[in-house]
């Protein structure tokens, strides 16, 4: 069974794959993922690219919530390939 994705938080009835999938820019996705964040109330939010050729061909990994601070760390100890949740990514999707 594939999870619900309505979210009735987000504008426009749009679902939220919707607006990831239809995302043209960087700016538009970071944007997207302060008010995923805040909207669900959540800490922080990180949304990696794993496999959208026009965001890889950039050099982009993904978006995220996370102070600057944070983010240089993750990026110096590339963290990403150590990363568990983008390991389960890898391994299970579709």
């Amino acid at each position: 069974m594939l999870p619900d994705t309505q979210n009735a938080l987000l504008p426009l009835g749009y679902t939220l794959l919707e607006r990831i999938r239809t995302c043209q820019s960087i700016s538009v996705m970071q944007d997207l993922a302060f008010e995923i964040r805040d909207h669900g109330n959540a800490a922080h939010l990180t949304y990696h690219f794993l496999s959208n050729p026009w965001i890889r061909e950039g050099g982009e990994l993904g978006v995220t919530t996370y102070p600057m601070s944070w983010q240089k760390l993750y990026t110096e100890k590339n963290l990403v390939h150590s990363d568990p949740v983008v390991r389960m990514a890898h391994t299970r999707a579709c």
